[in-house]
């Protein structure tokens, strides 16, 4: 069965599909070139040019300050969007940054986990995570929920319970 999203953009003359299969492939991809860099610390989908890229700590603090200053607004960091995820087997933090005016578009990492949210997420070594994360918190829009890490969002803002399969 092939799943996928079919998204439109008004403006424009052609149409995306966007093929699960597809961009699972992709993030296993990067995820093995990832594992093979000792420098690295994280890596991440980047939305508007639709490119993965792998990035230090420091280089993530700087592009979380440019966020900010660049767009006038914090970004937002909900409680639920610090996730854990196995990729090839190996454990990893995600991490899901949103804005209500410009982190809009969907996030292909979260569709390759079956979440259909907008916002930018980043995959980080879980050691690397935790070395930053109160630092994180301290910098941007940072959002308790109802549920906790259980709480999922969707594409129109609906807010739910995530049931364990």
């Amino acid at each position: 069965m092939l799943c996928g999203v079919d998204t439109y953009d008004i403006n424009a003359t052609t149409m995306t599909v966007i093929i699960k299969k597809d961009e699972v492939e992709r993030l296993v991809n990067m995820e093995k070139f990832f594992n093979k860099s000792p420098t690295e610390d994280a890596f991440f989908i980047h939305n508007d040019v639709n490119q993965y890229m792998c990035m230090t700590v420091a280089e993530f603090m700087e592009q979380l300050a440019e966020f900010e200053t660049d767009r006038g607004e914090k970004i937002e960091l909900y409680d639920c969007n610090i996730r854990t995820c196995k990729i090839s087997g190996r454990k990893y933090k995600r991490v899901i940054l949103t804005s209500e005016k410009h982190l809009r578009s969907m996030s292909k990492i979260e569709f390759t986990f079956g979440h259909m949210i907008s916002g930018w997420s980043y995959v980080f070594r879980p050691d690397k995570w935790n070395a930053i994360k109160a630092d994180v918190i301290s910098r941007v829009n940072y959002k308790t929920t109802e549920y906790g890490k259980s709480t999922r969002h969707d594409l129109s803002g609906n807010v739910y319970k995530a049931e364990k399969h």
